[in-house]
């Protein structure tokens, strides 16, 4: 466990589940598995955008948690990784399709958007951070390759989202911001909607494994372990695609 903290500080923990889900939402699309060098630019990618937003967070919002603190420490070194990750991301680009490309840029583009939002406060006035993460984090994931649209995956999509918004929200809670609960009962009953919806119209039980195991892990959390400490445990409940790939190679 003492090891595993670093990953967590890291954020690679967060990268190994965004590369489980890709590759679930790609599996479940194409029928395929996922292409490495999609994987290896989305790893690089999501470790250089949360290790650059734990930078920000140190310099604008002054959080000063475990994994901030370690963030701050080694600055320098990160800063030196991140450039490394930038070469690896720009060679991985070499053999995707321009298509992929292209809605890469964008969701470059909109990420930018997001910062600047973070640096000028919009986030208190106009726009929720949680909203937005959660938008860019799921976007990454499965946008440069979706490009047939199908109710039942549009749905596990959405549902993916939500949950994803209800992960931060809830550690946003732990962490003594206010969230409305209202708003909160409204984005599980929404979810559970869903779910629901799946089971009996859309006949994808065996697909909503993973987010059910991804969400079943919040929930616990939130009603009985509702501490910091756990968000160890529910960013590796994101490796939860892992089982349904290893099920459907077998």
């Amino acid at each position: 466990m003492f090891f595993y903290r670093y990953i967590h500080f890291l954020s690679l923990d967060v990268c190994v589940g965004a590369l489980a889900y890709q590759a679930y939402f790609y599996k479940l699309q194409t029928g395929m598995l996922v292409p490495i060098n999609l994987q290896i630019l989305l790893f690089c990618s999501i470790w250089v955008v949360y290790l650059l937003d734990r930078m920000i967070d140190v310099r604008i919002d002054l959080i000063r948690d475990e994994r901030h603190q370690f963030i701050q420490q080694h600055q320098t070194k990160l800063l030196g990784l991140i450039g490394v990750l930038v070469l690896v991301s720009a060679n991985s680009l070499i053999s995707l399709p321009i298509e992929w490309i292209l809605k890469g840029t964008f969701i470059g583009l909109f990420l930018l958007f997001y910062w600047i939002a973070w640096a000028k406060k919009w986030f208190n006035r106009w726009l929720s951070k949680a909203f937005l993460t959660a938008f860019i984090y799921v976007l990454g994931i499965v946008f440069p390759f979706v490009n047939v649209h199908e109710v039942a995956i549009d749905c596990l999509f959405f549902l993916f989202f939500l949950i994803v918004l209800h992960h931060l929200k809830l550690f946003l809670q732990i962490a003594g911001k206010f969230i409305g609960k209202d708003l909160v009962l409204i984005e599980l009953t929404l979810i559970l909607s869903l779910i629901c919806y799946l089971i009996f119209f859309g006949n994808r039980f065996l697909e909503l494994m993973p987010l059910a195991i991804t969400l079943g892990v919040q929930l616990i959390i939130r009603y009985f372990y509702p501490y910091g400490r756990t968000r160890t445990i529910a960013e590796m409940a994101y490796w939860s695609p892992i089982l349904f790939m290893i099920y459907e190679l077998f």
